[in-house]
């Protein structure tokens, strides 16, 4: 997948994203981006999804090894600071995805779609490729 994502930029270096909005064009004006934000999407949630499980790994090993060591008597842990300190860093993430959606909610609201035009729309086109493929990289990561 990183070959995908080299291969991708290395179009867009040259300039050949153009072609692929010039061949899909005759579907509708974002087919291009639509297209592209497809290619993108698989390769992101493809390394999201192998990052993550490095990542949980490595914290499965410490974790496994930290209850070997406190099992041995070789460390004294403190289970009850460690799960209040992990719940309370759980709860600030889930306030601060509240309020990043909650200001995306107002900014739509306050901006609006009045006077849209196809150029403006492309963005739109990318993301909508994007987060299929996006689910579909995970699933298949």
């Amino acid at each position: 997948m990183v070959m995908d994502l080299i291969l991708v930029l290395d179009y867009a270096k040259r300039g050949r994203i153009g072609m692929i909005n010039e061949s899909l064009g005759f579907l509708f004006p974002g087919a291009g981006s639509l297209a592209l934000g497809g290619i993108v999407g698989v390769t992101a949630g493809y390394a999201v999804k192998k990052i993550f499980k490095i990542a949980v790994f490595i914290l499965g090993c410490f974790f496994g090894g930290l209850v070997w060591l406190s099992y041995k008597g070789l460390v004294s842990v403190n289970w009850n600071s460690i799960s209040n300190q992990t719940q309370e860093a759980l709860t600030n993430v889930a306030i601060q995805a509240l309020k990043v959606t909650n200001q995306t909610a107002q900014q739509m609201q306050h901006n609006g779609f009045t006077d849209i035009d196809m150029g403006s729309l492309l963005p739109v086109a990318a993301g909508a490729g994007f987060l299929p493929g996006f689910f579909y990289g995970l699933a298949r990561g």
